[in-house]
């Protein structure tokens, strides 16, 4: 028996509106990512994630769970890792997957 589940009537195109809706829904209710410094946007099905986000995780966390949102047709993802700055060696460093520091800088 033929299932018919996720075709649209002839010429259905799902709006950018409609997509940014779930794409925001699904980043707001994942435990594994803070949101609150992502910002969304969507352009003829192409999703744009931007912002910051905790740990390495995290980012691609933000991508994977989009990969199955109707309509979206490719997903841009330019967040970055929020720095961290260490208090005891004045160095900026960043969180990686394990949640140990990576990638010391010195600021100038």
């Amino acid at each position: 028996m033929e299932t018919y589940s996720g075709l649209g009537p002839k010429g259905y195109k799902r709006s950018d509106d409609s997509i940014k809706e779930e794409v925001c829904e699904l980043l707001k209710w994942d435990p594994d990512v803070d949101a609150s410094e992502i910002e969304v946007s969507v352009h003829k099905g192409v999703v744009t994630l931007k912002g910051s986000v905790d740990s390495r995780h995290a980012k691609r966390r933000a991508e994977i769970i989009l990969d199955h949102i109707g309509g979206v047709k490719d997903i841009q993802n330019k967040i970055f890792l929020k720095p961290v700055l260490d208090m005891n060696s004045d160095k900026i460093v960043a969180r990686g997957d394990d949640g140990f520091f990576s990638q010391e800088v010195t600021p100038r």
